[in-house]
């Protein structure tokens, strides 16, 4: 440590965060991970209402304090919107998950325009606003973190997902661009996942290969990746950095 700076960890407890896109899956996993260390967290969703409201029910349930709305990601003001009014409901914005993603095959040769626009508005345009405007929170509070979950298809794109491993490839740039535009008020970090929480339906033979493409020979939980959050919080000497949690994925395909 440099002699005469003082070190100050981020404690969680208290702490207001949005997380977009976490009604359920991942989003949810982070949002009760965080709350559980005290965090006071806004859901973000658009369309899973039901599961937002079940959300913020085990939340407050366990001890912690949270708060639903709803934002249609394809519209900048609704974008806006929420982060403006999870300030209002949080009293400052400490933190940024974001979180919300489109993942569905688009084959080249027969993607439509919209398709493209969608997976690009919800995975990475909206990112960069919400971004935007809880940043321009941050830096008038003089400190903040921003986090976004990218994907290793970032890094090694699969053939049939272009429009999605495109988008994820545009929020490592992101989180770079941020990272300087932000420096040295707001660390922007983001998280490369591998293979976390395979779909309900998948068969056991298709499980059994997810399993295999990791060195590890396992599938992710969320738990590596709240893990992997709860240290970029508290630490105050990383920024720009895109963690891969992937059990070695990468390294093996």
């Amino acid at each position: 440590m440099v002699k005469g700076r003082t070190e100050k960890r981020m404690d969680l407890k208290d702490k207001n965060i949005i997380i977009t896109g976490s009604a359920d899956r991942i989003g949810k996993a982070i949002a009760l991970g965080l709350a559980k260390e005290g965090a006071h967290v806004a859901i973000h969703y658009h369309d899973s209402k039901k599961n937002a409201t079940h959300t913020i029910k085990e939340i407050t349930q366990a001890g912690g304090k949270a708060y639903a709305f709803k934002a249609d990601f394809n519209h900048i003001d609704q974008i806006k919107r929420l982060i403006d009014n999870a300030k209002k409901a949080l009293g400052s914005i400490d933190v940024l998950i974001n979180c919300a993603s489109l993942f569905y095959l688009t084959p080249i040769s027969s993607i439509k325009e919209s398709q493209w626009d969608n997976i690009m508005n919800i995975n990475l345009k909206a990112a960069f606003f919400c971004s935007k405007y809880a940043g321009k929170y941050m830096l008038e509070q003089g400190k903040g973190k921003i986090i976004t979950i990218s994907d290793i298809g970032a890094i090694k794109p699969w053939k049939f997902y272009s429009s999605y491993c495109i988008s994820k490839a545009g929020l490592i740039a992101m989180t770079k661009v941020l990272a300087k535009e932000f420096a040295p008020s707001i660390s922007v970090n983001a998280i490369a996942p591998g293979n976390i929480l395979p779909g309900k339906n998948l068969s056991s033979s298709m499980v059994a290969t997810l399993k295999s493409k990791a060195l590890l020979d396992r599938i992710g939980s969320p738990h590596e990746i709240i893990e992997c959050i709860k240290f970029i919080l508290k630490s105050e000497f990383v920024t720009g950095s895109i963690f891969t949690i992937d059990g070695g994925q990468l390294l093996k395909t």
